[in-house]
């Protein structure tokens, strides 16, 4: 384990050297907010799933759906996933 961190590291350190500040910032950013979010919203859903009232679960559903957290979700989306070409 101590052997692929110490590569990762390496690796890291290397792309971070050649990158300019903001840029770098920018991918903690997007990557701290989808460490954040994705855990959240599925301690949310769970806690809103298991009890037996259904305010809480429109609750979620409600922050699910406005403009701001659909906007966050697309920006994380489009700027941070992996872009595959599709299959032949």
């Amino acid at each position: 384990m101590e052997l692929i961190l110490d590569g990762l590291k390496s690796v890291l350190e290397l792309y971070a050297g050649s990158l300019p500040a903001p840029i770098i910032g920018l991918i903690l950013i997007i990557g701290s907010l989808r460490v954040i979010l994705k855990p959240l919203f599925a301690l949310a859903y769970a806690i809103a799933s298991v009890t037996p009232d259904k305010k809480d679960d429109e609750a979620v559903k409600k922050i699910e759906e406005h403009k701001i957290t659909k906007a966050i979700y697309f920006a994380l989306d489009y700027i941070a996933s992996v872009k595959l070409p599709p299959k032949k």
